[in-house]
């Protein structure tokens, strides 16, 4: 085609207009453009069969891009990004700290599903844990309720303690050995006073105790201070201190005769005639393993009377305790020794069986940090003894005294230069330590509940031991401690006590222990000669 002057022309693909046919840019749109050439290119003989796409074929226009307009793009682009980044800044927004976040939140959000998961395993966890544990608490309760059955059944391990009321009633007495009880306890044809006791063991007379706290463990009863009026007057001795502490609910609860109240009469009365100017504190608590426990702890650390001696008339043979509760009391025990405390028991009143079928010993008496009693039978004239035995009034079913051999604790150091003989095939821990009269046939006259009675036990001997070892404490002008030590190494040889040598423990079928010269295991060393044992004591290194 041609313009307008007559020379060749074509028009352009962009924008239509016509223009010249060499023209390499559109002069109206200003694109540029490839002329066509002015012979068409040799074919390639090698040329494949698209060779007809060659650029500069007749009839096919070649288009260039325009650099300008590429120039142009890029321009626009980085002053788009431009635009986007000042907003951003604009709008505090930075794109930087943004993206930061994004990959600190992601991360937290992966961490706290794994806390999560942890977690559910925790709960996992700790859901077979308190099975576990209800388990074994359901167990722990089981042995507990086993123990405080055979605990509750010796309340206290002296209920076996012959109250004279029925005899006394068959005599038309209403008071032991007078018909008239304003005249107060019987002389020395009928039952023994403390008082009487005490001269026919020796003790020390110049002696009363001041100084000495004596603490008192009672799981149930309770006392009358009237009872504790009338029974000092009667000796025309003066009321000992008496406080109270309560353990785990419990207090002093005095009820009747025949309850827990003649134990804390009896060894408020015993201890008090001996020692009337030592203290004493009364530590009730429930008759329960923890309850006997606890009691024991609160005893040991009273600030306001700390305990020189510690007096514990309950207990139940070893074999009915579980170890836990066994292992808890002997640890309770042995701080009290370690603290100067020295720690007493009754060995028990059901002869060498302690009530089971079997040869047994009663605990905590078994325990080596204890000072474990036996008892006697004691027949005295004027102020003289005239015979002392083993106490077992089994044949009549009012009691023998408690010992043999340990099947929990293994035989102390201090025990062995006794040279205990095995007993049973057993050489364990040996009971008792020492004894005092217990027969209730000889035994002591005390007030409980308004009433008069007369009481005996190894859960009465042992109370008369710990007013004496409150004598001894003032004596030597010191603690004895645990005087197990010294009464086997010094004492004991050295000839301080009554050497028992006539009777046994056997109880029905079960043979039991024979009394012989020396220590054995019907009554220890053997009854006190107070004054020579303060002596020896003295000299004990």
């Amino acid at each position: 085609m041609a313009d307008e002057t007559g020379k060749p022309s074509r028009e352009c693909p962009f924008c239509r207009e016509t223009i010249h046919a060499e023209a390499i840019k559109c002069r109206h749109c200003a694109s540029m453009l490839v002329p066509l050439p002015a012979e068409p290119p040799k074919k390639d003989p090698e040329a494949d069969a698209d060779d007809g796409k060659i650029l500069g074929k007749p009839g096919h226009i070649m288009v260039m891009v325009d650099k300008d307009l590429i120039r142009f793009g890029k321009v626009a682009a980085a002053f788009l990004s431009l635009i986007v980044v000042v907003g951003a800044a604009l709008t505090g927004l930075d794109l930087k700290n943004a993206a930061s976040d994004a990959n600190k939140a992601a991360n937290d959000a992966k961490t706290s599903l794994n806390d999560i998961q942890q977690s559910r395993q925790q709960v996992e966890d700790l859901k077979n844990q308190l099975s576990d544990e209800q388990s074994k608490v359901k167990t722990q309760l089981a042995e507990m309720q086993t123990t405080i059955n055979f605990i509750q059944s010796t309340l206290p391990a002296a209920r076996e303690i012959e109250l004279t009321s029925k005899a006394l009633s068959a005599q038309g007495a209403s008071s032991p050995g007078k018909s008239n009880p304003t005249t107060g306890p019987p002389g020395a044809q009928g039952p023994l006073t403390v008082p009487q006791v005490a001269r026919l063991y020796n003790f020390p007379a110049n002696l009363n105790g001041e100084g000495q706290n004596i603490a008192m463990i009672e799981l149930g009863g309770g006392y009358r201070p009237a009872d504790m009026q009338t029974y000092f007057s009667s000796l025309n001795l003066p009321v000992p201190a008496v406080s109270v502490l309560g353990v785990d609910g419990a207090s002093n609860n005095p009820t009747t005769a025949l309850s827990a109240d003649d134990q804390v009469d009896l060894d408020l009365e015993v201890a008090g005639a001996v020692a009337p100017k030592a203290h004493f504190s009364l530590c009730f608590a429930p008759n329960t393993p923890v309850g006997f426990v606890d009691a024991v702890r609160t005893a040991t650390n009273d600030k306001a009377y700390p305990p020189s001696i510690l007096l514990i008339d309950w207990g139940s043979p070893e074999k009915t305790w579980t170890a836990g509760s066994l292992h808890q009391l002997d640890n309770a025990l042995h701080d009290a020794a370690l603290r100067g405390i020295t720690v007493i028991a009754a060995s028990g009143d059901q002869g060498a069986t302690d009530g089971t079928s079997s040869p047994a010993v009663d605990f905590p008496s078994s325990s080596p940090s204890v000072l474990s009693v036996g008892g006697t039978r004691l027949s005295a004239s004027h102020d003289k003894i005239v015979s002392e035995v083993v106490w077992n009034n089994l044949a009549t079913n009012s009691g023998a005294t408690g010992g043999g051999v340990s099947a929990v604790f293994l035989q102390p150091e201090w025990q062995k230069d006794a040279h205990l003989p095995p007993f049973n095939g057993q050489t364990g821990r040996g009971i008792p330590d020492v004894a005092a009269n217990a027969d209730p046939g000889t035994g002591y006259a005390i007030r409980v509940d308004g009433q008069w009675a007369v009481l005996g036990g190894t859960t009465a001997a042992s109370p008369l031991w710990a007013g004496l070892v409150a004598l001894l404490n003032q004596g030597l002008g010191r603690r004895l401690g645990n005087i197990n030590p010294a009464l086997y190494k010094t004492a004991g040889p050295a000839g301080a006590f009554n050497d028992i040598t006539q009777g046994t423990n056997a109880t029905g079928s079960v043979s039991g222990c024979k009394a012989g010269p020396g220590w054995d295991y019907c009554t220890g060393w053997g009854t006190p000669n107070g004054s020579k044992l303060l002596t020896a004591l003295r000299n004990a290194k």
